[in-house]
Parts: structure tokens; C-alpha cells; sequence
């Protein structure tokens, strides 16, 4: 369902770490006019701009969005996260890390079995993010 249903991913999967709160712990996704217009308009790639007050959502509402497609809505690609400073590319790019962390096991991309049948995940750092896939 999450390939298909963007709204599904973030109505019922997803789930916000909470800075401070309990490992496992989270948010759920807040949904508002902004989020929704921003998230519309990715969904018909559109290019945007949007303009809320601060402490909003607008970027973490993009990471969800960005972690949605990395996972299940492309393949062979590659994604940039540019900012004007290049520590804040990073703070979003483990933000995204975070997230997906917070994503139930077996949908989070990070880790194929091994011919011994045990996991292999993939190597993290501050800044690469990559997916492993099972080759066919």
C-alpha cells in the first residue's frame, strides 16, 4: 500500500521522532492546509513555493515526502538535499535517517539478507544515504 498510496504512508505509517522522547516514541504525521498544499503539489511535481511561519512542519513535511520516494516511489535514482549552509544539508539528511529509523523493520530499505540468510546493512554516515536491493 505504501507504494501506491502516498496519503496511507503518512496517515498510518510514518511516525515523527520526538526530540528528547523515548527510543521507539514519536509523532504522527500533522496534516494541515500547508503540509497538504505542499505535499499536493509534489504528488503533480510541481515546483513551489511555500511560505509558512516558523516551526510549521515545512521541512520535516518535505523530508517525509522525500523519505516516501526514496523508499518506495523510485528507483535508480539519486536525491540532493541543498541548503544554504552545507551542516544544515546534513541536519536534514539525518533527520531523514531518523525517520526512517523510526519506520517499522521491514520497511525501511536499509538491510537485504545475506547468502548465510542474516541481514547486511548498509553503511551510514553523515553524508550518503543509500538502499540496499536484492539483486535478480
Amino acid at each position: 500500500e505504501c507504494m501506491v498510496n502516498y496519503w496511507y504512508f503518512i496517515r498510518e505509517v510514518v511516525v515523527i521522532p520526538v526530540q528528547g522522547g523515548d527510543v521507539g516514541g514519536g509523532a504522527k504525521y500533522k496534516l494541515h492546509r500547508g503540509n497538504l498544499a505542499m505535499s499536493w503539489a509534489y504528488l503533480l511535481n510541481w515546483n513551489i513555493f511555500l511560505e509558512l511561519p516558523r516551526q510549521h512542519g515545512k521541512t520535516i513535511g518535505s523530508i517525509c515526502f522525500y523519505l516516501w520516494v526514496y523508499n518506495f516511489g523510485t528507483t535508480n535514482s539519486e536525491m540532493m538535499f541543498m541548503n544554504k549552509k552545507h551542516d544544515d544539508s546534513k541536519l536534514n539528511l539525518a533527520r531523514l535517517k531518523e525517520i526512517r529509523n523510526a519506520l517499522p523493520r521491514y520497511l525501511r530499505m536499509d538491510e537485504v539478507p545475506g547468502k548465510d540468510g542474516k541481514p547486511t546493512k548498509v553503511r551510514i554516515s553523515a553524508k550518503e544515504l543509500r538502499t540496499l536491493r536484492k539483486a535478480g
